[in-house]
């Protein structure tokens, strides 16, 4: 798996360059490809700064053999009896990119029958602020105090890589990330993260994901549900 993402990183300064750092928190629904072009980015994707839907196009539009070229390369230490890395598994009917804060994500991650993608650390993809920050009166000394440790973040980056100044980055920075899934698994993930009491932040990416499966299954959004986010009670759990 290292050697893949060593050959990938390489593949990706070579032929997908470009940096597109997150500027906000969003839920989409990303567009279904091919499994051969799903491969491939998947392969890609964590190397990559780019949004998976810009990730995916460049691939598709890369000639077939030299798609199939281009994963042979990434691929040519897999033995005779070593299954696919978990970044080459393709065919999921549902692909949601997610850019969320830290912490959100660590409980998201949860979801095991997910297939995740997590895209190395950007230090430049900047920080959500906590919900309450403003109210409490706390969001310039946040801001302030985020600042001084992405300095520090990018000292360590410099020495050590981004993978070490991960570890020093605040629950609020954004990361990027891909979760694949079956409708039953949105299902899942709507009912039990969208609940009262939830972290802000996933609450507002599964009711995202109710919103984006209502538009793209019209005939099966019945199956689902949701609690909008800005339904609160201090009294339920």
């Amino acid at each position: 798996a290292v050697a893949v993402r060593e050959r990938a990183a390489s593949a990706v300064a070579e032929r997908f360059a470009g940096a597109e750092p997150p500027t906000r928190a969003f839920t989409s629904l990303v567009p279904r490809n091919e499994p051969e072009v799903e491969l491939l980015t998947g392969l890609l994707y964590e190397s990559a700064r780019l949004p998976w839907a810009t990730l995916a196009e460049s691939v598709a539009a890369l000639p077939a053999a030299e798609r199939q070229q281009l994963v042979r390369g990434l691929l040519e230490s897999r033995g005779k009896f070593d299954e696919l890395p978990r970044a080459a598994r393709a065919g999921h009917a549902y692909c949601f990119e997610i850019v969320m804060d830290v912490g959100g994500w660590r409980d998201m991650h949860r979801h095991r029958r997910c297939q995740q993608h997590l895209q190395e650390f950007d230090l430049e993809a900047g920080g959500e602020m906590p919900p309450e920050a403003e109210e409490a009166g706390i969001a310039g000394r946040v801001q302030e105090e985020y600042e001084r440790v992405l300095e520090t973040a990018r000292e360590v980056e410099a020495a050590h890589g981004p993978r070490v100044a991960a570890y020093l980055l605040p629950l609020m920075h954004r990361v990027r990330s891909v979760f694949k899934m079956d409708f039953a698994e949105i299902d899942y993930i709507c009912r039990l993260r969208s609940g009262i009491k939830g972290h802000p932040s996933y609450r507002k990416v599964a009711w995202d994901m109710f919103q984006e499966l209502k538009a793209a299954e019209p005939g099966l959004s019945f199956l689902a549900d949701a609690t909008p986010p800005e339904l609160q009670d201090p009294l339920t759990r």
